[in-house]
């Protein structure tokens, strides 16, 4: 017998209600678990203290008169029209205030975070566009209309020019170099 059985079975023992197999497995039970012992005491002791309660007698129609007086209390009283609040699209006053409080207060902080003037927008420090910048040259060639076949004799002789030139341009450009890079 488990723990679960014996407390399912105390009453019956207590009322001498076990067939004798289950009485002798209870009484095995208690003689293997002390505290078993105690649990079945305590419900006697129970049991007695009940049985030696005096009996209250009550009218006939108590019955009817507690059932009428709980359906009494468990009646809705309907609050007057008069004292409840006018509601704002289903808020009370003071909540429609703070909610239209609050959306203006965030158009408000939203129109200042905008910029005033579209120029400003993408203003570039100076330090950025001073510093650490290669000079555009200073001589530009006028643009005039030429043939293609005089465009591509040009571009041959610029590139055998470069090529030519560049020995003497080099320190230049990695003077150029150095500078953007130290900076």
């Amino acid at each position: 017998m488990d723990r679960y059985q014996f407390e399912g079975y105390i009453s019956d023992y207590i009322e001498n209600a076990l067939s004798i197999s289950r009485r002798k497995e209870f009484e095995q039970y208690l003689a293997d678990n002390p505290e078993a012992k105690e649990q079945v005491d305590a419900v006697r002791k129970t049991i007695k203290s009940l049985n030696n309660l005096s009996q209250v007698r009550t009218s006939d129609a108590f019955v009817e008169k507690l059932q009428a007086r709980i359906a009494q209390q468990n009646v809705i009283v309907p609050t007057e029209q008069q004292n409840r609040r006018p509601l704002i699209f289903g808020f009370t006053p003071l909540t429609a205030t703070m909610m239209s409080l609050v959306v203006l207060a965030i158009v408000f902080v939203g129109y200042e975070l905008l910029p005033s003037n579209p120029a400003t927008q993408t203003a570039i420090p100076t330090q950025v566009t001073t510093n650490n910048v290669i000079p555009n040259p200073s001589t530009v060639a006028p643009v005039t209309n030429v043939n293609n076949e005089s465009v591509v004799a040009e571009t041959v002789e610029d590139s055998l020019s470069n090529e030519i030139e560049s020995p003497q341009n080099k320190p230049d450009f990695d003077d150029r170099i150095n500078y953007v890079k130290t900076q």
